[in-house]
C-alpha cells in the first residue's frame, strides 16, 4: 500500500528527529491503529523522502538533514 500525503506529511516533519526505520516502525504502528495491515518499510520511507528533496547526513547515528546554501 503507497503511503498517503499524511504519512508523508510525518516524514517531512520528523526527519530531523528519526531515522528512516524508527519511522517506518512508527507509520507501521499507527495503520495498525486504524486497523490497516499493510506494513511500512525503510525503503518506502527513505525513496518518499529523498523524492520529496529531504537528504540526510550522511554518518552513523546521525539524523540531521542536510541544508544547501539555497535553503537558508
Amino acid at each position: 500500500m503507497p503511503l498517503d500525503d499524511n504519512e508523508k506529511d510525518y516524514i517531512k516533519k520528523m526527519a530531523n528527529v528519526l531515522k528512516d526505520v524508527d519511522i517506518a516502525h512508527e507509520l507501521t504502528r499507527i495503520r495498525i491503529g486504524f486497523g490497516v495491515s499493510d506494513r511500512v518499510n525503510r525503503r518506502q520511507v527513505t525513496d518518499a523522502r529523498r523524492r520529496m528533496g529531504i537528504r540526510k547526513a550522511s554518518g552513523r547515528g546521525v539524523n540531521r538533514v542536510k541544508r544547501d546554501k539555497r535553503d537558508d
